[in-house]
Order: structure tokens, then sequence, then C-alpha cells
């Protein structure tokens, strides 16, 4: 599937109805960035940048989305800045990671206490935290019994399928 021009205003409505905070889409020439929190950027045919979203057409009130406009052909973008990288967890510690793409929860919901911290000790069928992907709850479980040393990944966070979310030092047994 290739996007073209008509189908970037869908896309933005459907981001801005969404609870992720940023999104990048790639297809063809065109790039297409979403953030919450900055703006909009479309690399190829088009290029916007607005310090603020702005409220779209037939929006509820208050309701505001990153808008794109047109312009000229685009400028050069510095590359979005990478993710931060797996740290390996010391020898003896058991990295849990993500089981999806997705938004990382320490607790069940909001202002509830995290599943863990560390220094809790831990069953190998505990839930650590949740890894949500369109509204679906996928739970992180510890894999192993033993004591849970760091938590890598900050709550409300966009992490990656594979990403190291938990250190966890077995039992010995």
């Amino acid at each position: 599937m290739t996007i073209d021009a008509d189908d970037i205003p869908v896309i933005v409505d459907l981001f801005a109805d969404s609870g992720w905070e940023d999104l990048e889409v790639t297809s063809g020439d065109i790039r297409l960035v979403l953030s919450k929190r900055g703006g909009a950027v479309v690399q190829g045919r088009a290029v916007a940048q607005p310090a603020t979203p702005t409220p779209a057409a037939g929006a509820p009130p208050g309701r505001s989305v990153p808008t794109a406009t047109q312009a000229g052909p685009a400028t050069k973008l510095p590359p979005p800045p990478a993710p931060p990288a797996d740290e390996e967890p010391p020898e003896g510690v058991v990295a849990v990671r993500s089981p999806t793409l997705g938004t990382f929860f320490v607790a069940p919901k909001p202002g509830a206490p995290p599943f863990v911290q560390p220094g809790d000790r831990v069953g190998a069928d505990d839930t650590l935290g949740i890894v949500e992907v369109m509204k679906l709850m996928n739970p992180v479980k510890a894999g192993t019994a033993g004591e849970v040393m760091k938590v890598c990944a900050a709550n409300n966070a966009l992490v990656e399928y594979d990403r190291v979310l938990f250190w966890v030092r077995p039992e010995v047994q």
C-alpha cells in the first residue's frame, strides 16, 4: 500500500484520536512524522512544521491535531533520534524483553502502584508490566523466578519488539 496526498488527512485524524504520542510512516518518497508534542512533518511532496498543533476543520472545540500544509520540495530534515540502545545486563542477570511493539506501562492502570519495583522478588509467571498495542494489553512475564534488578524503560514509553524492559537476577537453586 502506498500513501498519497489524500491519505494524509485520514492518517492525521486517526493519529489524533489515538493514544499514541508519536507516529512515523514512510511510503515511497513520502515520509510522514506526527507528534502530539511538536506538530507534523511530511517529507516528499509536502512539508509542514507547525510549532503548535492547530484545530482541524470540523474538530470538536478544544481538540487540537497536528496539521500538514502544502509546500514546495522537501527540505533536508535531520534524521529522527535513534531509539535508546538496550543496555546489556551484568553477567548472571536475565534481560526480560518486550513481547511486541507498543506502549509500555509499569502499572495495570493510571494511578495504580507499579507491578514491580527494583528489589521485588518475582515468580516465573508474574507480570512485570504491560505493552499495549491497539488497545490490546500484552503482559510482560518474568520468565524466571528471581529479584527485579532494574526497570529499563520509562512508563508510557513507546517500545519496540524485543526491547529490554527489565533485568531479573534468577534465584540460585
